[in-house]
């Protein structure tokens, strides 16, 4: 008999273990404006540490894109990046500059945007130390004299082609993982320059495989953050982190909203995933019994 198997099931509410309640998505969710969230339906706020959106002043860093592209290109980080300015979050956007010796910030301090090296690791620690030292002393975004002070989160979306493309890109293969997976890996090393401990989510495309009726993964390289984070979680038990992996066949938009609106969720679990407007989490099941294939005399006759 096989062990069990791990697969994802369509979110479910009730104790029940028979029954799963399949989410609606977004459209469910309401936002008031003071920031504070309503959820209706299926999905209901959880108590406890989680992965949720403060009501409060924060900061967001949102790592996407890279330094090539224009904002049109990197749709999906602006998106994102204007959903959490909308409920009164900083935001700090940094991208890929894959050749950059140093980190460098964009001579439009409105933006706050930075680049950094993703195979440099040294280069976190000292984008850390500079955004701590921005936002502690004006506020991220502009505001003078603000201080609105901690480091409530990072977005790390290096993970999606659409912010880190590969095709079409002079980039080979092993290069181009050593700048997704080293990235988000020189992003944990360097935690330790902030002094919050922010809540993270690390955004994949198409790189979980759902279950019957889904695709097959079509982003490997992503897929590997994955096991990073999980790992993270292992060894530091009292951080919050999430992976969710977003609907290939979904538009940028449409994604963004599945994100922003999972971010505001104060739950516990840390991989979702997104299909449809349906969204999914990890369950262990029992596997069926392991069946050997059947060898008749014509087969044995046909193999020699």
């Amino acid at each position: 008999r096989r062990p069990p198997r791990s697969t994802l099931f369509p979110y479910r509410r009730s104790s029940d273990l028979r029954n799963f309640v399949a989410f609606a998505g977004p459209e469910e969710h309401t936002l008031a404006v003071n920031g504070s969230h309503e959820v209706q339906g299926a999905q209901a706020q959880e108590s406890g540490a989680g992965t949720g959106i403060s009501t409060g002043t924060g900061t967001w860093l949102v790592i996407g894109g890279n330094d090539e592209q224009d904002e049109d290109e990197d749709e999906f980080s602006a998106r994102i990046s204007e959903l959490l300015r909308s409920v009164g979050k900083d935001v700090v956007r940094i991208r890929a500059a894959a050749d950059a010796e140093s980190i460098s910030r964009s001579a439009d301090t409105a933006k706050y945007m930075y680049t950094v090296n993703p195979v440099v690791p040294s280069q976190f620690v000292d984008l850390f130390e500079a955004i701590k030292e921005d936002i502690s002393s004006s506020g991220a975004g502009g505001a003078a004299g603000g201080g609105r002070g901690h480091v409530e989160g990072i977005l790390y979306l290096w993970g999606i082609p659409a912010t880190f493309p590969l095709e079409d890109s002079g980039v080979d293969y092993d290069t181009h993982l050593r700048q997704i997976c080293g990235g988000l890996l020189h992003v944990i090393q360097a935690l330790h320059a902030l002094e919050s401990k922010p809540k993270m989510a690390v955004v994949t495309n198409g790189a979980q495989y759902i279950g019957v009726g889904d695709q097959e993964p079509t982003n490997p390289v992503s897929a590997t953050l994955s096991g990073i984070l999980m790992t993270f979680l292992n060894e530091f038990a009292d951080r919050s982190a999430v992976v969710i992996d977003v609907d290939p066949e979904d538009t940028a938009s449409a994604a963004c909203q599945d994100v922003f609106h999972q971010l505001w969720l104060n739950e516990t679990e840390n991989q979702v995933a997104f299909r449809a407007r349906k969204k999914y989490v990890r369950r262990l099941v029992n596997a069926e019994p392991y069946k050997p294939p059947q060898i008749g005399r014509a087969s044995c006759r046909e193999r020699v």
